[in-house]
């Protein structure tokens, strides 16, 4: 009577015996339509079960049994359940018959128990797959990278492979078995599917029907995925973090739609027990949280204190290995691109630069890199997204590359894709007609800058700063060269992209995108003479364009000084775009200019030096990035300080230290080999159980920096 515990599903004719495996709860979370059927049937089984027999009579087993009980053609009588029910907490036991206790006992030895255990776990997996399947079908959803979250936490087994078979050839069992289930194949009952009526209305919900476990003492929710339990944020404390995500962080990072996020969101956190394949998704919702809380936080931080870290940890806890692995849908590439963009505020480059880079990776491996490959999927809403999430990772990836001086993830000549039209977000929902562009409210007209100022980025690494840099032509030629071509697109191309819109007045996001827009291009061009402007030995034109340059930053940014100290992602940007205007007046300003014909500049060059210091003082109050680009600045800050105090600062200059070129930062172009820098790989002739600090190191224990940071563009 006994059988062997191998898996008998291999294929997908035998779809209907996994269906089989489903209790109860789990075939009403597949399909609520089907749950009536089901309970009739169970109830006419407990019926049986009740019902007087013969002894050693072997009936049809029961739809609630288990696999072991279902394997064995064995009834339920209620009595002595196996460790599989026990563990799963379903109803089911063998017949208290000689033959069945003979059975128990041979499945209670070791070596069966080894058995069944992987055949508990090849059926668990199976569950899961069929449960996504389902779900996609359900959905209309195309996306190909549905796979089982469970993988990445459990042993794999041989032979999995043929229990994991492609989608497409499960579709049509798949289709066979729905129908005769009386489920829907159709789309209509999606959440994704619902009218540009009942979307609006979903957006003005304040938290999908969570089932929450139990309120803890920070007012937080807990919830369960898989066997783990994670904190959730209380309703409004949800709806406040969604809120200034939309408004303040996706705006300049738009590669989430609103609307899909929210219906999305509110169909997963419906349930009371969360499946794993949502683990990425759910991580985009803690990163998110992360971003929020550090940029929210206006308080006098402390050093060893960084908001959002609790949330960061969740994120990171649920992704796991499914970041090297690449097992998951596209909000797994979303989660990095935002995890960089915390990492960044968090002032850790080194994490920040391999997160982004990872980011770029899985679009190729998710094949975004090329729009041929998924323009035949004839869903408008679909391209649109894949573009904007491919070019958001794109220059994420590069302005982080640019201000580590370490090379970027993604070259040119290897995308094939459009950028995305200038679509409003708000008014974009899945599964519905494209809105027409609209440049006056869309996002994205600041995505095309950023584009553009990352290839022109790329450029400069390439030229300038890359191991292939072509030695044969002078560096002054292609500095000139590379100037050139960034102010025409500055002059040129630039003012005609509607960053500012003509028919109503600007929002405080329009201004500040323009903000963002023409400082980091202004930083491109110091850029190509940072080197030459740090070493102290730059000629009249180098110092000229750099001085202006450094003026009309402090200029733009002083527009904003009132935002110092006001929630936002804008603050980050004032404090390093603040710390590199700074840097360039100081070589100017430790100079004599009469000596470049520069002098009547010099009152010029003080006025915007005092407004940039001041800015980045009153950012340092409650911005870490911004006391860290002090500390950094403070030694050749000080001696610019005493020089313009003086009533005769010419002759304060020639008493200058010979080697002030030391004590000026950022002067290599990658951050780590900056003078005073750490290396990871030098001998530490300290304490060795005191964690090693230095600029390159991105511990979470370390306490600060030793040697300058991260340039940040």
């Amino acid at each position: 009577m006994a059988t062997s515990g191998r898996c008998r599903w291999q294929d997908a004719s035998k779809l209907q015996s996994v269906i089989n495996c489903l209790d109860p709860e789990q075939m009403r979370s597949v399909k609520s339509s089907s749950g009536r059927e089901m309970e009739a049937s169970s109830a006419q089984q407990d019926h049986l079960d009740k019902s007087p027999g013969p002894k050693k009579t072997r009936g049809k087993y029961a739809s609630r049994a288990c696999v072991e009980c279902r394997q064995r053609k064995l009834k339920c009588s209620g009595q002595d359940p196996c460790q599989r029910c026990l563990r799963r907490g379903c109803r089911c036991a063998f017949s208290d018959d000689k033959s069945a206790q003979e059975v128990l006992r041979s499945v209670r030895q070791p070596t069966t128990e080894t058995n069944i255990s992987t055949l508990d776990t090849r059926v668990e997996r199976l569950e899961n797959a069929l449960q996504a399947l389902t779900d996609r079908l359900d959905s209309g959803e195309s996306n190909t990278n549905v796979v089982d979250e469970a993988e990445n936490n459990e042993p794999s087994f041989q032979s999995d492979a043929t229990l994991q078979s492609p989608v497409d050839q499960f579709s049509e069992s798949l289709a066979h078995v729905k129908q005769q289930l009386g489920l829907n194949n159709g789309i209509t009952s999606s959440p994704l599917a619902r009218t540009p009526q009942q979307l609006q209305h979903t957006n003005s919900l304040t938290l999908p029907p969570l089932r929450r476990q139990h309120s803890t003492s920070t007012g937080c929710t807990e919830i369960r995925i898989g066997s783990r339990t994670f904190p959730f944020p209380s309703p409004p404390q949800y709806e406040r973090y969604l809120r200034f995500f939309f408004e303040d962080i996706n705006p300049c990072h738009p590669c989430v739609n609103e609307s899909h996020f929210r219906v999305r969101s509110e169909a997963m956190l419906s349930s009371s027990q969360l499946n794993r394949r949502e683990s990425c998704f759910l991580a985009l919702h803690y990163i998110m949280f992360a971003c929020s809380d550090i940029l929210q936080d206006t308080s006098a931080q402390q050093a060893s204190r960084t908001s959002g870290s609790h949330w960061y940890q969740a994120a990171d806890d649920l992704v796991g290995r499914t970041r090297l692995t690449g097992h998951g849908d596209l909000s797994l590439i979303q989660f990095l691109i935002f995890e960089a963009f915390w990492l960044t505020h968090e002032d850790r480059p080194n994490a920040a630069y391999n997160t982004a880079g990872l980011a770029c990776r899985l679009c190729f491996q998710f094949g975004l890199h090329q729009q041929s490959r998924w323009l035949h999927s004839n869903d408008e809403y679909q391209i649109h997204m894949k573009q904007r999430i491919l070019w958001t990772a794109y220059f994420v990836d590069r302005r982080i590359a640019l201000s580590c001086g370490r090379p970027y993830s993604m070259a040119d000549r290897d995308i094939a894709v459009d950028l995305p039209a200038w679509l409003d977000d708000r008014k974009l929902h899945p599964n519905q007609p494209l809105p027409q562009p609209d440049a006056e409210t869309s996002d994205l007209p600041y995505l095309a800058c950023m584009v553009n100022f990352a290839k022109l980025g790329g450029e400069i690494w390439d030229q300038m700063f890359s191991a292939g840099a072509s030695k044969s032509t002078p560096k002054a030629e292609t500095i000139a060269i590379l100037d050139a071509k960034i102010k025409h697109w500055a002059d040129d191309a630039l003012p005609k992209v509607p960053l500012i819109p003509t028919s109503r007045a600007p929002l405080l996001r329009h201004r500040r995108q323009q903000v963002l827009v023409y400082t980091r291009v202004d930083h491109l061009r110091m850029l190509l003479r940072r080197q030459i402007m740090v070493s102290m030995d730059f000629g009249a034109h180098d110092g000229r364009v750099c001085g202006e340059l450094a003026i009309n930053i402090i200029q733009l940014l002083t527009q904003h000084s009132e935002e110092a100290n006001e929630p936002s992602s804008f603050r980050f940007h004032l404090a390093t775009s603040a710390g590199g205007a700074l840097l360039i007046l100081s070589t100017l300003l430790c100079r004599p200019l009469n000596d470049l014909g520069l002098q009547d500049f010099y009152t010029h060059y003080v006025d915007a030096f005092k407004s940039g210091l001041a800015l980045l003082r009153s950012l340092g109050d409650g911005l870490n990035a911004a006391r860290r680009m002090l500390s950094d600045l403070k030694d050749v800050t000080a001696i610019v300080e005493r020089v313009i105090d003086q009533p005769a600062p010419q002759q304060m200059i020639m008493n200058l230290p010979v080697d002030i070129d030391n004590l000026m930062p950022y002067g290599a172009i990658d951050f780590a080999n900056q003078p005073g820098a750490g290396y990871l790989d030098q001998t530490y002739a300290g304490d060795l159980n005191q964690p090693f600090c230095g600029p390159g190191w991105d511990g979470w224990s370390a306490p600060g920096h030793t040697g300058y940071g991260a340039p940040w563009i």
